[in-house]
């Protein structure tokens, strides 16, 4: 799910903006994360890590492009340091 959400947040966060889709990424990861804390059973576990996933995939690309949005080429090598 992280690759996949990776694939499809790209072409919305270049839609919608960066703000609400990296708040929306961190409900969706947080809540990921309560699902695996309250998990009793393994298929309960995976659904917790699949939501986890999707959430942590929209702030994965995000800190990519926000860093891309205000650096341009050796002032963003060197942010990355």
């Amino acid at each position: 799910m992280f690759g996949l959400g990776q694939l499809l947040v790209g072409p919305l966060l270049d839609r919608y903006g960066r703000r609400w889709p990296v708040l929306i990424g961190f409900v969706v990861c947080f809540f990921g994360c309560v699902w695996c804390g309250l998990a009793t059973d393994l298929p309960n576990l995976l659904v917790g890590r699949v939501v986890q996933a999707a959430g942590a995939s929209v702030t994965s690309v995000l800190s990519r492009a926000i860093a891309r949005d205000l650096f341009r080429g050796p002032a963003l090598a060197d942010r990355w340091r």
